[in-house]
């Protein structure tokens, strides 16, 4: 307070024509923010000007962001001076919830969320200085790295959808029969690893745009079963068939049924 009543005390005015009279009006707190109105009247008295002058506490001016994270991770490529940026998430997946940091302390930032009608978070970040405003964009752009068709061996999967990733497929094969998937999008890169036993497990991971989907595929064997049942024993082309274990043949290849 004391150094405002200085400040106020020793305000000097000049004028074209010299120096000016100077009338200060009435100050009812000397509490910031505070203005004061200062009438300067020229030294002949002809003229005759009001003033407004805002005594304020300086704010900071930083509209600026520090940090952005798009769901749990660091927004990539960001940068304090850059406003827009485009962001890929997976079709089937929610869209990511966005959250910010101000430089500046002082500052205050909302977040429009982004939502499957409109797909763009909005970020605005305004100073300490209300005068100053920074509006941040993130787009957001749907990629499909799904697969459209599922076929084990030489079978097309009837009940197979593309956002259901995990399988289990029963077989009476000597081995587990080849997975192949087809890809939603033609650009899309598709890898495998296909089964090493009859119970094995084959796995399908679709990449498309740096984002990934794995498609698993658990085979599920026939178990032996000593007590009986009836297996088939085929010797070239010599065909044993025997109702319990009771034949003792050379298999060539076996196969129950």
């Amino acid at each position: 307070q004391t150094r405002l009543q200085e400040l106020v005390a020793n305000m000097q005015f000049a004028s074209e024509y010299g120096k000016a009279d100077i009338e200060v009006g009435a100050i009812e707190s000397y509490t910031l923010p505070m203005e004061v109105t200062v009438t300067l009247t020229s030294p002949n008295g002809y003229f005759s000007n009001e003033y407004t002058i805002v005594f304020k506490v300086e704010t900071s001016e930083d509209a600026r962001l520090a940090s952005v994270t798009v769901g749990d991770a660091a927004l990539q490529s960001f940068a304090a001076e850059t406003k827009n940026y485009t962001v890929d998430y997976a079709i089937g997946e929610a869209l990511p919830t966005v959250a910010a940091t101000a430089a500046d302390a002082g500052a205050t930032v909302s977040i429009q969320q982004a939502t499957t009608e409109n797909p763009q978070a909005v970020i605005t970040v305004t100073a300490e200085d209300e005068s100053f405003v920074w509006t941040y964009t993130i787009q957001f752009r749907v990629v499909d790295n799904t697969l459209s068709e599922l076929w084990i061996g030489e079978t097309k999967l009837t009940d197979f959808s593309s956002l259901q990733s995990e399988y289990t497929f029963s077989h009476s094969f000597e081995s587990a029969p080849r997975v192949l998937g087809v890809a939603s999008d033609a650009d899309a890169r598709i890898t495998y690893v296909q089964a090493f036993s009859p119970d094995g497990t084959a796995t399908i991971t679709v990449e498309k745009d740096g984002l990934t989907r794995t498609y698993t595929v658990s085979f599920v064997a026939p178990q032996e079963n000593n007590a009986g049942g009836i297996v088939v024993y085929v010797v070239t082309s010599v065909v044993i068939v025997a109702a319990a274990a009771a034949i003792v043949v050379v298999v060539v290849r076996k196969r129950r049924v």
